[in-house]
This record gives C-alpha cells, sequence and structure tokens, in this order.
C-alpha cells in the first residue's frame, strides 16, 4: 500500500520534492515533541489545561524505581 501511495505522489511531485516534504514534516514533529517535553504551566485555550509532559519525562528520567520495573516501557510509551 505504502508503494501504491508512493508511486501516486511521484506522479505529481519528484522524489526530491517529496524527501523534502518528509524531512520538513519530520523536524516540525520533533520540535512539538521537544517543545512539550520542556514547556510548563497549562495549554493555551478556555480549559486551562495543565501541561504534564515535562514533569512526566523529569520523573521518568530521574527515578531509579522506575529503571528497574519491566512496564516502564509502557510509561514512556504513555508519555
Amino acid at each position: 500500500l505504502s508503494g501504491l501511495a508512493m508511486q501516486n505522489e511521484l506522479a505529481l511531485h519528484s522524489k526530491k520534492e517529496i524527501d523534502e516534504y518528509f524531512a520538513h514534516v519530520w523536524q516540525t514533529m520533533q520540535a512539538c515533541i521537544d517543545r512539550g517535553m520542556n514547556t510548563e504551566g497549562v495549554l493555551p485555550g478556555p480549559l486551562r489545561v495543565p501541561r504534564r509532559a515535562s514533569a512526566l519525562r523529569r520523573m521518568l528520567v530521574s527515578s531509579d524505581k522506575l529503571s528497574n520495573d519491566p512496564m516502564n516501557v509502557i510509561d514512556w510509551v504513555n508519555m
């Protein structure tokens, strides 16, 4: 299926354009993740939802207890 999607895109764009687009998407996603893991406070909007990723990451990185827990991977995935 992915090969078919690529052939469809190649009918309209060059391989270089497709590669550059996906590189840009990847960089944007990485920047969003980095920003989320390093920003505290509340999310924008009227609901005042607290940001949790930064504190959760800090806890996961610093906790010796969690490093011995085989379910630690689940906490990282949930982050």
